[in-house]
Parts: C-alpha cells; structure tokens; sequence
C-alpha cells in the first residue's frame, strides 16, 4: 500500500513536460484515495473466532481518547454505551464489575482509538476492537497470559473533520463491535 501510495505522489510531481494530463490527473486522484481510504486489519478468522465460543457475556472496556477528541464530544461513557447496546440487541450477555471479576477468563471487549488532529480541517482515526481474555500457552501449559487478545478488528487511516470526530469515532465504532457480534454469533448460534 505504501509503495502504491509512494508512486502516485512521485507520478502527480512530475513536469507537465513529461507526464500527460490525464497521467497526472490519475496518480493524483489514486494518491488522494490511497491516502484516505479505511484500511481494515484484524484477527477475524476461523481459528480466532473459535476463542469465542462458549462464553457467558463479556464486559466493554472503552481506552481514553485524545484530549483534543474529549473537546468535540467524544466520551468513554457514550462509546461503552454503544456498544453494550448492540451487544444485547445480539442477545449477547454484557457482565457487570462483579460478574467479570468472578467469570472464567474475565473475557473483555477493548475498544481504543488513535486520533491524531493533523489541521483544523483534517483529523486522522484508526480504531481497534480487540477481544481479551486470559490464555494458557499451548507449548507450556503453565505459562499463563493475562489479557491476551484472541480475536480483533480494526481501521486505520480513516480522515474525519476535527469537528466531527465524536460521530465519526462511534460509528466506526459500531461497524467494528457490530464484525464482533457477527463473529461471536457465528461461533455461538442461537438456540
């Protein structure tokens, strides 16, 4: 992706000499989609969804945001909010402090952001939904991992205005716990 990127930014600077119009006018246009389109990552696959089986609910966890996020709207409570709502909608159990500090594994949703504010008309987001929960190492099984991420999506290099961040962030969001409702119920049908 870099070297396509890296391309077209070399293509759209070349002289009008050399290059032909509708050349420069296509490697500008390919860098200007190169450089904002949403880039999705994640460990969403069969052998990952398998760690989702079997599980009685799941808490949210929602990381702190940017200060300069915080200043547009964007809340932790909101966000958690969000997603729990989709969670049950799903019929998936969203557990309580308690029920998670007594549930096997303390299975959690992790929803984090990177925001970037590059200008006062561009921002840049990359979120991250990543499932958690405690892991023996299959090469030894006395080897325990707290918290280690067994499934998990995520966006990067998406550009928002600053002044809509807040709404640009849920809904990203929401299209990432609504891939991990999608996988949990793949694993888990309903019966």
């Amino acid at each position: 992706m870099k070297s396509a990127i890296m391309i077209a930014a070399v293509l759209a600077s070349r002289p009008a000499t050399k290059t032909p119009v509708r050349k420069r006018r296509f490697a500008s246009g390919l860098f200007v989609f190169l450089s904002s389109a949403t880039i999705l990552f994640g460990m969403d696959n069969e052998a990952t969804r398998r760690s989702l089986g079997g599980l009685a609910g799941v808490r949210v966890v929602v990381e702190p945001f940017a200060p300069e996020a915080e200043m547009q709207g964007l809340t932790i409570t909101a966000v958690r909010t969000d997603a729990e709502l989709r969670l049950r909608r799903a019929g998936i159990r969203v557990l309580t402090e308690e029920e998670f500090n007594e549930s096997t594994g303390v299975p959690f949703l992790e929803l984090a952001a990177a925001i970037s504010v590059e200008s006062s008309v561009r921002c840049g987001v990359s979120e991250f939904v990543n499932f958690r929960q405690n892991a023996l190492l299959e090469r030894d099984r006395r080897i325990f991992a707290f918290a280690a991420v067994t499934w998990s999506v995520e966006t990067v290099n998406n550009a928002c205005r600053p002044s809509a961040v807040a709404r640009f962030v849920r809904d990203g969001f929401n299209d990432l716990v609504d891939q991990f409702v999608n996988a949990y119920l793949a694993t888990n049908p309903k019966k």
